[in-house]
């Protein structure tokens, strides 16, 4: 499965498609599940799938996937210094202390 870039116009409007990253260990005849999504001051992108939450590098790279318990549907760094990451799933919420940081702005 894949994941895909474009670039936002200063309208709103997106142009040039263009495959940004392969999703992972997604089962055969499933959905990725892809859905929420992350940045960290690295600007490594989080993606929640069926799998994990999956960690791209900026141009696309597979870094990994972190796995909960629970499908995560959401996904966001905050706390004070915004070295947390939690997950959403239906079933409750998820934190992981991490080494990565959120990016230095307000949201995600």
């Amino acid at each position: 499965m894949a994941s895909y870039a474009y670039d936002v116009q200063p309208d709103g409007s997106v142009k040039h498609k263009r495959l940004f990253a392969d999703l992972h260990d997604i089962p055969a005849g499933q959905e990725s599940g892809a859905d929420g999504m992350a940045l960290d001051r690295e600007d490594r992108v989080y993606i929640t799938t069926v799998a994990g939450v999956q960690v791209f590098d900026h141009r696309g790279g597979y870094l990994g996937t972190i796995k909960f318990p629970r499908q995560a549907a959401n996904v966001a760094f905050a706390g004070p210094d915004k070295r947390t990451l939690y997950a959403t799933a239906r079933e409750g919420v998820y934190r992981l202390k991490m080494i990565a940081q959120g990016p230095d702005r307000p949201g995600k």
